[in-house]
C-alpha cells in the first residue's frame, strides 16, 4: 500500500513540474515553437550562405555506382559520368560554382551558377564528363570531380566543397590475326 501512495505522490510531482515549464515558456504572450517543425528559417538582414551538401549519385554509361560501396565502373570505353552534387543556401539566391577534375584540363573550366528557389533546400547540379577512349592507356583509370561554391560563401572567408572519386575499367577490343590486312 506505501508502494502506491509513492508512485501517487511522484506522478502528482511530475505532472506539475511539467504544467509549471508549460506555463513558463507561454508567459508574457510569447509563443513557443514545437522543435523540428520548421527547417532554419532565415532571419532578416542577415547575409545569404551557400554550401556543397555532398554528392546525390555517379552513373557511368547510365549505371549508378555505389560509392560507399566503392564500385567500379567495368565494361566500354569512352564513359559518359555523370556525377548529380547537391547545393543548398540558406534563402533563396543564384549559386556560383567551379569544377575541379583530377585530369586537370589545360583550360580553365568556366564558372557554372545554379538557382536555388527557395531556402533550406537541396539541389542538384549535375556534372556530365565523357572520358576514356579504347586504348589500353585508359584500361584502368581512376579520377575525381569536386565542386567548389564560389558564392554566396558558406561563412566569411570559407570555402565549402564537396567530391566524388570513381574508378574505371574499360574492356578492351582484342585484334586477332583474322582482322589484319595483307
Amino acid at each position: 500500500m506505501k508502494t502506491s501512495k509513492v508512485a501517487h505522490i511522484i506522478a502528482i510531482c511530475f505532472c506539475m513540474a511539467l504544467f509549471g515549464q508549460f506555463a513558463q515558456s507561454e508567459q508574457h504572450g510569447v509563443k513557443t515553437q514545437p522543435t523540428g517543425s520548421v527547417k532554419n528559417q532565415p532571419v532578416k538582414n542577415q547575409p545569404v550562405t551557400a554550401f556543397a551538401v555532398g554528392v546525390e549519385s555517379v552513373t557511368a554509361n547510365g549505371k549508378k555506382l555505389n560509392m560507399d560501396k566503392g564500385d567500379t565502373y567495368k565494361g566500354s570505353c569512352p564513359v559518359n559520368l555523370v556525377i548529380n552534387f547537391l547545393v543548398e543556401a540558406s534563402a533563396p539566391t543564384t549559386i556560383k560554382y567551379h569544377i575541379v577534375r583530377s585530369d586537370q584540363p589545360t583550360k580553365a573550366q568556366a564558372p557554372e551558377k545554379v538557382k536555388v528557389p527557395q531556402g533550406n533546400i537541396n539541389v542538384i547540379v549535375p556534372y556530365p564528363w565523357s572520358l576514356g577512349a579504347n586504348i589500353p592507356q585508359f584500361q584502368n583509370y581512376k579520377g575525381s570531380v569536386t565542386l567548389v561554391v564560389d558564392s554566396p560563401k558558406s561563412e566569411v572567408g570559407s570555402t565549402s566543397q564537396v567530391g566524388a572519386g570513381f574508378d574505371l575499367k574499360c574492356d578492351q577490343a582484342i585484334i586477332t590475326p583474322s582482322n589484319k590486312h595483307n
